[in-house]
C-alpha cells in the first residue's frame, strides 16, 4: 500500500512540475509577443490599413494565448 501511495505522489508531483513549467514557458511567451505588438504601436497618426492590421494582431493574440486582449484609438482634439 505504501509503495503506491508514493508512486501515486511521485506521478502526481513530476505531473504538476512538468504543468508548471509550461504555464511558465507559455507566460514568458505571451509576454514577449505583447511586448513586441506595442512596440509596433508606435505609429503617430493609423492609416485604416494600419488599424485593420493592429485589429488582426490583436485577434490572433487573443486566440493563440486565450485572452480578451482590446485596444482603443482616441482622436487628438486639435
Amino acid at each position: 500500500m505504501k509503495t503506491k501511495l508514493f508512486w501515486c505522489f511521485l506521478i502526481f508531483l513530476v505531473t504538476g512540475l512538468i504543468s508548471l513549467r509550461v504555464a511558465d514557458s507559455m507566460s514568458d511567451k505571451y509576454q514577449f509577443d505583447r511586448n513586441h505588438f506595442l512596440e509596433r504601436l508606435e505609429v503617430s497618426q493609423p492609416s485604416d490599413g494600419d488599424l485593420a492590421e493592429i485589429k488582426g494582431m490583436v485577434s490572433a493574440i487573443n486566440e493563440k494565448y486565450h485572452t480578451s486582449e482590446s485596444i482603443y484609438f482616441f482622436k487628438e482634439n486639435d
